[in-house]
């Protein structure tokens, strides 16, 4: 494995959250105590509430990335496994996620349904989650950019 050196962008407010995850059939990205998914989240969250950029990726940004942003995107605004997909593949066409990526992010799909006591996740693009305004606009713009890409 090859160390990163993130303290070169430190100074200057670079913020890093990093996994050491190979892009392997055996590595577990979306473990089921959720305690990289929660991570990424509130990583991601933090950014946003701050009105920062976030830059999600891995070394070709088609499995890993992939995987971590669908995992968000689920849980942000409640959508479905293959609704999330859809979307990421809309913007990155060429995505390469591995099987095994896929069925973590399926037994993560049911976590949080449990979560989040068996609420409805949107399967269809004519369909927006539950009434949570503060996700509501961001919402319409990803919908929006779907359905218009």
């Amino acid at each position: 494995r090859r160390q990163i050196n993130t303290e070169s962008w430190e100074p200057i407010g670079v913020a890093y959250l990093t996994f050491f995850w190979l892009d392997q059939d055996n590595q577990v990205v979306l473990d089921g105590k959720d305690e990289a998914s929660n991570a990424i989240f509130d990583f991601i969250e933090e950014a946003v509430e701050a009105t920062e950029s976030v830059l999600v990726h891995s070394i070709r940004g088609q499995s890993r990335a992939t995987c971590t942003l669908a995992a968000y995107i689920m849980r942000k605004y409640r959508w479905s496994l293959l609704k999330s997909l859809e979307f990421l593949n809309s913007r990155r066409p060429d995505l390469e996620i591995r099987a095994t990526f896929i069925h973590q992010l399926s037994a993560y799909e049911q976590r949080l349904h449990q979560k989040f006591n068996n609420c409805t996740f949107t399967s269809k693009w004519d369909e927006l989650s539950e009434d949570r305004p503060y996700v509501t606009s961001e919402e319409l713009i990803l919908r929006n950019t779907f359905i218009n890409a």
